[in-house]
């Protein structure tokens, strides 16, 4: 009896550390796992609180668009850039005429590059849009001034893309895949203020002929100089000119530009000619 009864104490005695041991482990983990919520909670936030601002600094980078339109639209041009401060915010409005938002080109010379900049507690986003200075921002694939008065009647098909015809358009003659602007309203969509026709200034050109024909003469009055054409007959016609020293190019004298102005009779692609 004195032996069992021995044991019986000392395992009471076991039982007793385990219990405390097993109590020790699950306060540390416990503490582990809130210390990680923790963590999680204020991580949590943070990211929240950070997607707010960013969802704020990008509306403030598009109310900066919005103002910099409202100014192309007041004054005709931006010719610097536009800064202000809204919502305990900062934007910034500026344009680029050459390039697109990679430094590239910009596909048409009448297309801008607007960009506006938001930022508000240190996070900063950007936008950008790209508008033209045509009327409701198309490219006309044609364009007629049409200073005769005439109707346009295109006999052969339609015009693909958005196309412009000062005056009348006939009934199924103006674009097939796109908008047809008039200027009076008549065959088409009428067209207040349509852009200005895209003339070619040939100053340059008519200075240079009159440059030549004075210096045929004695430098005060028109010489014998005249203009000249050449009409080839497509089979075996050319020219050929021989050597002279006004148009060697490997003699060590002066460089020289050699230019030809031309006109094709015919271009059909159908009958696959080449220029």
């Amino acid at each position: 009896m004195t032996n069992l009864g021995k044991t019986y104490k000392y395992l009471r005695k076991e039982d007793g550390l385990a219990l405390t041991s097993s109590t020790m482990i699950l306060f540390v983990v416990l503490t582990m796992l809130a210390l990680m919520l923790t963590r999680f909670t204020v991580t949590s936030n943070k990211s929240s609180a950070l997607f707010i601002q960013e969802i704020k600094a990008r509306n403030l980078a598009q109310t900066g668009l919005e103002i910099g339109m409202k100014t192309l639209s007041d004054d005709g041009d931006i010719s610097s850039s536009i800064s202000g401060r809204l919502n305990k915010g900062d934007y910034e409005v500026s344009i680029d005429r050459n390039n697109d938002e990679n430094g590239a080109p910009l596909a048409y010379s009448h297309y801008n590059l607007m960009q506006a900049s938001g930022s508000m507690s240190g996070v900063k986003r950007k936008v950008r849009l790209i508008y033209s200075t045509l009327p409701e921002a198309f490219c006309f694939s044609f364009y007629g001034n049409n200073l005769g008065s005439q109707t346009f009647n295109y006999s052969l098909g339609y015009i693909a893309g958005d196309m412009f015809f000062n005056g009348n358009v006939a009934n199924n003659a103006g674009a097939s895949s796109g908008a047809t602007y008039t200027s009076s309203g008549s065959g088409g969509t009428y067209l207040a203020e349509p852009p200005a026709f895209p003339e070619l200034d040939a100053t340059l050109y008519e200075e240079l002929l009159t440059e030549a024909s004075l210096s045929q003469g004695s430098g005060s009055e028109s010489g014998d100089y005249t203009n000249y054409a050449l009409d080839f007959n497509g089979s075996n016609q050319f020219v050929y000119l021989p050597n002279h020293g006004d148009i060697n190019v490997g003699c060590g004298c002066q460089n020289k530009t050699i230019e030809m102005w031309f006109k094709v009779d015919n271009k059909n692609i159908t009958s696959r000619k080449q220029t």
